[in-house]
């Protein structure tokens, strides 16, 4: 078994003792369960969803708001549902529960890295709309938790975090897998798409979680992972959160040609996105 495994399965273990992480994973695989069976009841999602209270008072706020414009108040979850739609209750669902764990210590680093997922997931949908409106969905969940490993090491690493920290506080901008390897022994993409695997992410979020760094490595996907990749480097640009370093990196030549991205459409792409950010937070708990 070499070292990598070893310290992935060593981090599975104390991540099994936590049990709000625990909580958190089986209620996220729960959900996707029903949301994959086209036959499942709405009750059942609505019964999902109704675990959590501040989960259901999002979709309370959300279907109220004045966005859909409905005459009549929406007062359960069930009648919720059928104003917005599955695709949307599913980026509701996910942002709430993910937040909770990212934010699970309130610490500024977690509600850094915090701010900076739910940017990115913002701008990577909006960015893979440009070539492919069909995969907004996708595209917000993987950039939502492309930076997972990010989390658990933060969590569960924390002093190897205090000396990755202080590192970047010298020199905040350079590249951080080299250094996340010399402290943790392993990388954030690594850790990410470990537990990915491990919790039955859906494909196209493990290969963002794995190859935002390195989508040259990827054989599929790649529209998702290109948006997600360029959307991580928008969002450390916009100074929206931070997830460790600040440097932005080189975006391969051939990927604005690929998405359709074009240098006039920048600008729009990050006021969106920070004019949808600050919409979204705003029905937040």
């Amino acid at each position: 078994m070499d070292k990598t495994t070893v310290l992935l399965n060593k981090l599975m273990v104390e991540v099994q003792k936590n049990k709000d992480i625990i909580y958190i994973s089986s209620v996220i695989t729960e959900f996707q369960q029903a949301m994959s069976n086209p036959e499942i009841p709405v009750e059942k999602i609505a019964s999902i969803i109704e675990k959590d209270t501040g989960l259901t008072s999002t979709v309370l706020k959300t279907a109220n708001s004045s966005f859909y414009g409905l005459s009549k108040k929406v007062s359960t979850v069930k009648q919720a549902i059928s104003v917005l739609g599955y695709r949307t209750l599913e980026r509701i669902f996910l942002t709430q529960t993910i937040q909770k764990s990212f934010k699970a210590e309130d610490s500024e680093i977690s509600s850094n890295l915090w701010q900076h997922s739910l940017a990115t997931a913002i701008a990577s949908q909006i960015i893979v709309s440009i070539k492919n409106p069909s995969l907004s969905e996708q595209a917000f969940i993987a950039g939502l938790l492309h930076d997972l490993g990010k989390f658990i090491l933060y969590n569960f690493r924390k002093d190897e975090t205090k000396l990755l920290i202080k590192e970047l506080e010298k020199i905040p901008f350079q590249y951080s897998v080299p250094l996340e390897i010399n402290a943790y022994g392993l990388n954030h993409q690594d850790v990410g798409a470990f537990f990915a695997e491990q919790w039955q992410f859906p494909e196209v979020v493990f290969d963002s979680i794995r190859y935002h760094h390195s989508i040259d490595f990827a054989n599929k996907n790649k529209d998702v992972i290109a948006s997600v990749m360029i959307a991580n480097n928008f969002i450390k640009a916009a100074e929206l959160g931070q997830s460790s370093s600040r440097l932005i990196e080189l975006i391969p030549h051939w990927l604005w040609g690929f998405l359709g991205i074009k240098k006039k459409m920048i600008y729009n792409i990050i006021t969106q996105t920070i004019d949808r950010f600050n919409a979204l937070t705003s029905f937040m708990d």
